[in-house]
């Protein structure tokens, strides 16, 4: 019961804060949110909740037991949340709605430039601002996928999408 575990490691740690185990308790309290972490397509206010934990357990304990741990449930936990924005900016994508989409990735490219996911979001800028015909913004996200992810397997489709900018090539304009 995971909930209830979170409750009570947040009790120890408030009626024992100078224990030993205090350090554990933060640690396996954000453990206990990312047990609760729903799945992409649902509500992420409970993964919201673990990053802030996880945030404050790292600010508060630098040097903590559970560092390099929750270093790396501080990565999944972004890149769920990154993968939610992504996969909203591709439902519009789908709907043709160019316009939210180009919105959404710019946005999310602005707030996590770290992401695992960003050759997949210049992608999706590149197309999105291509489709809406804002050839500036779209140029720029294929170059920029091009000179930091020069030999990455989609590598193609942001050459492809320049040559229709660029070229006017079938497709090119609007399409």
């Amino acid at each position: 019961d995971y909930p209830v575990a979170a409750v009570e490691f947040e009790i120890l740690r408030n009626d024992y804060p100078t224990s030993e185990r205090v350090d554990d308790a933060w640690f396996m309290q954000g453990m206990c949110y990312v047990e609760q972490v729903p799945r992409v397509e649902l509500d992420q206010s409970t993964t919201r909740q673990a990053v802030q934990h996880f945030v404050r357990y790292l600010r508060e304990y630098p040097s903590g037991r559970h560092k390099a741990e929750a270093e790396e449930e501080l990565k999944k936990l972004n890149r769920h949340l990154d993968q939610k924005e992504l996969d909203a900016a591709l439902l519009y994508q789908k709907m043709g709605r160019w316009e939210a989409a180009a919105v959404t990735v710019g946005a999310l490219l602005e707030m996590r430039p770290d992401s695992e996911l960003r050759p997949e979001m210049l992608l999706l800028a590149g197309d999105a601002n291509r489709r809406r015909v804002a050839w500036d913004e779209a140029r720029q996200a294929y170059r920029t996928f091009l000179r930091d992810y020069p030999d990455h397997e989609r590598a193609g489709e942001a050459r492809k999408g320049l040559e229709r900018i660029d070229g006017r090539a079938p497709g090119g304009e609007g399409s």
